[in-house]
């Protein structure tokens, strides 16, 4: 029987109109004779019948607007929960276009070369670190040994055509790579190690110099990192020894060939 009314009201559009009105107005049309005959009880019955349309109409429209404001109501929420997942959704593409675009590219991570005292390997170890939330892809490290330079100056060469090169397919985040030289780095007669290095990836080119100088049987290191002719950052230990200008002797002049 149920079944029966509910396909019948389903197939009439007319009846579902019908049987929302009846539920909206049910309660309004209760609270009118409530009210009609609790206010005109004494009264005739047309009289009665009168006053009890002008109520069930007053309580209808008071009830119609209380209905109307609700749904108002319901549907800024909804429509205010709807911008915020669209909002979210919105930020979550723009977080996976940014990691698509780090992922090839490799944004703004870097790799520094760091020295690792370690009189295992005579004296120190060069390590490559990975900087960053993104792969480093196709790194080329160049290393300029600035005292085989200073020695090749002595000897009146200024052209430089053995250079060590690295290369790593990718550097990825926490990754620590031991860069095997041969012949080691050169310490010059003042007992410092004098290194460039020229590198260059997917995303883009800079140069890293680095000092390290033997101090109290300890190995301390300052280095700088310069990109497109303007030093990005540099990190100078407070004990490290300077020249009588206070500056650091990173590099001589050579012509690359």
């Amino acid at each position: 029987m149920l079944r029966s009314l509910k396909n019948f009201s389903s197939k009439y559009e007319w009846v579902q109109v019908l049987g929302q009105l009846i539920y909206e107005f049910s309660i309004p049309l209760l609270i009118s004779i409530a009210w009609t005959m609790y206010d005109a009880k004494e009264k005739p019955a047309a009289e009665l019948l009168q006053i009890g349309i002008v109520h069930f109409f007053a309580v209808g429209w008071a009830f119609s607007q209380w209905n109307r404001v609700k749904k108002q109501i319901r549907t800024e929420r909804n429509l205010s929960s709807v911008g915020d997942d669209v909002k979210g959704l919105i930020k979550k593409l723009e977080q996976h276009t940014d990691d698509l675009i780090g992922y090839s590219t490799s944004k703004d991570s870097f790799c520094l070369v760091e020295l690792v005292p370690s009189p295992e390997h005579d004296p120190f170890l060069l390590m490559l670190r990975h900087f960053g939330k993104y792969p480093v892809f196709d790194l080329s490290l160049e290393v300029w040994d600035h005292n085989v330079f200073d020695d090749m100056r002595a000897e009146g060469i200024t052209q430089i055509s053995n250079r060590i090169i690295f290369n790593f397919p990718s550097v990825h985040p926490l990754d620590y790579k031991m860069l095997n030289f041969s012949p080691r780095p050169k310490i010059n007669g003042s007992g410092q190690v004098r290194l460039s290095f020229l590198c260059a990836s997917r995303s883009g080119e800079y140069r890293q110099d680095l000092m390290a100088v033997l101090i109290n049987e300890h190995w301390i290191y300052a280095t700088r990192v310069i990109r497109e002719g303007v030093v990005m950052s540099e990190d100078i230990p407070a004990d490290f020894p300077l020249n009588d200008e206070g500056n650091i002797d990173w590099y001589g002049s050579f012509v690359r060939s």
